[in-house]
């Protein structure tokens, strides 16, 4: 499991699968917290590789290891990465039935972080469907709560997430801004897969802003980025 967790923090996906996979083998089924901290990076690793069926399985075994814990803390992380991963291959509807459940677990457990987390991911989602209002409403929920959150991973996730909204309804400088933000966060913490995320977002605002250079500078930067790590 730490192995696994020292290749996700070098970029080095493909020997992290490996890592968590030997992981789950050696574990007994009655070891459900280690089993849950190598299923829960096996997981991560499987959304930025793109083996789409093996996520989602992934994704449904997570949220039962975190009913047999009685964890709702667990639980509410299980439904947000099930409903992520439903939304990024355009099951939107699907997506929000998840992050509906994420929420509810996250309110149980009096958990803020995972509460601005889930809610940032729902307004991307109700963005894609045309649910603007509802979206922009949720967007000020979250922008309340991140003056709360310690978790600067989840803040550049909630960053990310809101600038799409921003960048749906025509606030490019804004939607760049809170790029440019989570950006310094990605690099400070030396995520790879967050910064290729980020910079290909940011390329692509810069370039509809009418800045092409600086845009292509960060999408080829992303591209990089991208390849290197997988």
């Amino acid at each position: 499991i730490l192995a696994g967790k020292r290749a996700i923090s070098q970029g080095a996906y493909p020997e992290a699968r490996r890592f968590f996979d030997q992981a789950l083998e050696l574990l007994p089924p009655a070891d459900l917290h280690r089993r849950w901290q190598a299923l829960l990076g096996r997981d991560e690793v499987l959304g930025v590789l793109g083996d789409a069926s093996a996520r989602q399985a992934d994704d449904l075994a997570l949220i039962d290891l975190a009913r047999q814990m009685g964890d709702e803390n667990c639980l509410a992380q299980a439904y947000a990465r099930q409903g992520y991963y439903l939304a990024i291959t355009g099951e939107e509807r699907l997506a929000l039935q998840a992050y509906t459940a994420s929420d509810q677990a996250a309110r149980r457990a009096g958990n803020v972080e995972a509460q601005a987390d889930v809610l940032a991911m729902q307004v991307v989602s109700l963005t894609h469907l045309g649910e603007l209002e509802q979206a922009a409403s949720l967007m000020q929920a979250v922008l309340t709560l991140l003056p709360q959150i310690g978790d600067e991973i989840i803040q550049a996730k909630a960053l990310t997430n809101l600038s799409v909204y921003l960048s749906a309804t025509g606030d490019l400088s804004r939607a760049a801004q809170l790029m440019d933000q989570t950006l310094a966060i990605t690099r400070r913490l030396g995520d790879s897969a967050g910064e290729t995320i980020v910079l290909n977002n940011l390329g692509y605002y810069t370039v509809i802003m009418g800045m092409p250079e600086q845009g292509r500078q960060d999408l080829q930067r992303a591209l990089l980025i991208a390849q290197k790590i997988g």
